[in-house]
């Protein structure tokens, strides 16, 4: 063992050496600490080969003889044992190690005490690393790193309160609202308050002056972002240098500021597809040293950090983490059942009459229903299906949001509803299903039901895979045609189309 501890005077070697003490084991341990007593040139050494050992074995009493030379006489020695504190990752070192830090007044000492900190702190830490006030730029470098893990390692009790939709900016601010591609002119009518305009397929760009939740009144709304100052890219530089700029922008810390007081926690996401894992790993690293008081922590987060590169420029959102309360009803669900937002878009094409007879004859979980009767009265609600499960899941939304609807189980095509002045429906429809021959067939049915059903004035509102053959068939009927949007419903288009009669 003596042998051994002497090469530790040999740098080149001190790998190599602990690696062999730590096969030694605790006896090992046992002849370093004695050697402590009489060394002098290398104690700092020893003290490094003894905390790797303490982490190996998880020896108590090693843990203590490291927090007693915490006090040794030699500085090297005390910020050796320091290290190794952090190293043993022991919550009960944070005491020791605090005493330590209010002893010294030296930065090597210190930046080593912060070292271990950000590995074993808990609440006393985060305190005094969000107070520290330092011209040592490494400590400072050092303590905001350790910020960084105590604020993503805090239990979530600790962690800020969440986004607040009660609470809006503190100026009129531009803010970018997304729904699906096609519902763009639904959508600013729904924003009309806001001063909407078209943004692109999807976007609509507001002004929001008030609360973050008024925006929650467009119910085709799939979410909302407020975009920050384009960045340019340098030659060869990461993207996470453009989005840690942007991050940095007057824009972006004003928005931090309001809405997330504390620690801000986030996620990196890119827009579109074809981006791997390894860039967005990169471009968070680049993200923590350029903006430490920031925490990445996906899975509390309270901002989306979306990314839109192209080419040397780089757009970002922020997109807030809400709750969305717009639809709390839909407590049941079945395959391939409308989304809320395609469902809302339905029932605000199709209007809200008091006399209206609404009948939905593929209700799936009853959500064109719903949309409907939120609007404003109606004279019925009827729903029909195959499905005994999805009437199932339509009376438990319907429970839900308080909504009163018929609902009876069978086909369509025979079990026809009378004084119908209003069909609202999304006819079961996919990828498949869309080039299915017996699709064709069905959508021809439904639009003679609609034909024969319908009241003079009436209309169906709804969503076509086969817009051409539908609006043909339709006017052969005697019905008008009117196509509102193309709409987006995941890999393939439907026509939104209104028949009146």
């Amino acid at each position: 063992m003596d042998a051994l501890l002497d090469l530790l005077a040999d740098e080149d070697e001190r790998a190599a050496v602990e690696q062999a003490l730590s096969r030694v084991g605790l006896p090992a341990a046992g002849r370093a600490l004695e050697r402590l007593h009489t060394e002098r040139e290398l104690r700092a050494p020893i003290v490094r080969a003894i905390g790797r050992l303490a982490v190996e074995t998880r020896d108590g009493a090693l843990r203590d003889a490291l927090v007693g030379l915490l006090r040794d006489e030699d500085a090297r020695t005390r910020r050796a044992a320091a290290t190794a504190l952090g190293k043993l990752r022991d919550e009960g070192s944070e005491a020791p190690l605090l005493e330590a830090w209010a002893r010294e007044e030296q930065g090597p000492e210190r930046r080593a005490i912060a070292e271990a900190l950000g590995k074993v702190g808990g609440a006393r830490s985060l305190a005094l690393f969000s107070s520290l006030s330092t011209d040592d730029r490494e400590l400072r470098r050092i303590a905001d790193e350790a910020l960084l893990r105590l604020r993503r390692a805090a239990p979530e009790a600790s962690a800020p309160a969440a986004i607040d939709p009660g609470l809006g900016p503190e100026q009129p601010t531009v803010v970018i609202a997304r729904c699906r591609r096609g519902l763009e002119r639904i959508f600013a009518d729904e924003l009309a308050p806001l001063h909407p305009a078209i943004d692109g397929p999807g976007a609509v760009r507001v002004t929001l002056a008030g609360p973050l939740g008024d925006l929650f009144r467009a119910r085709t709304m799939l979410g909302f972002g407020f975009p920050l100052p384009s960045q340019r890219r340098e030659e060869g530089e990461e993207i996470g240098a453009a989005l840690g700029r942007a991050l940095r922008s007057p824009e972006a810390e004003a928005l931090l500021r309001r809405f997330t007081p504390g620690a801000a926690r986030y996620r990196i996401e890119w827009a579109g597809e074809g981006r791997h894992r390894a860039e967005i790993v990169r471009a968070a690293q680049a993200m923590e040293r350029a903006l430490p008081s920031l925490v990445n922590d996906p899975s509390r987060r309270h901002w989306e950090v979306v990314v839109h590169a192209d080419g040397a420029h780089v757009a970002v959102e922020l997109v807030p983490r809400l709750d969305d309360p717009r639809f709390s009803w839909r407590v049941a669900d079945v395959p391939a059942a409308s989304h809320p937002t395609i469902a809302a878009a339905l029932a605000r094409v199709g209007g809200s009459r008091a006399d209206d007879v609404v009948w939905d004859p593929f209700c799936g979980s009853g959500g064109e229903l719903i949309e409907r009767a939120r609007l404003g009265p109606a004279k019925r609600l009827v729903g029909t299906d195959v499905d005994p499960r999805a009437l199932d899941a339509a009376r438990a939304n319907l429970a839900a949001a308080g909504v009163q609807a018929h609902l009876l189980l069978g086909d369509a095509r025979v079990m026809v509803p009378t004084g119908v002045t209003l069909i609202l429906t999304n006819p079961p429809m996919g990828r498949r299903v869309v080039r299915s021959a017996s699709l064709v067939l069905l959508l021809d049915e439904i639009v003679g039901i609609a034909a024969r059903v319908l009241s003079r004035g009436g209309r169906m509102v709804w969503l076509s895979p086969q817009p051409a053959r539908t609006a043909d068939r339709a006017r052969s009927l005697g019905l008008a045609v009117e196509e509102v949007a193309r709409v987006d419903l995941g890999g393939f288009e439907a026509a939104l189309q209104v028949l009146r009669r």
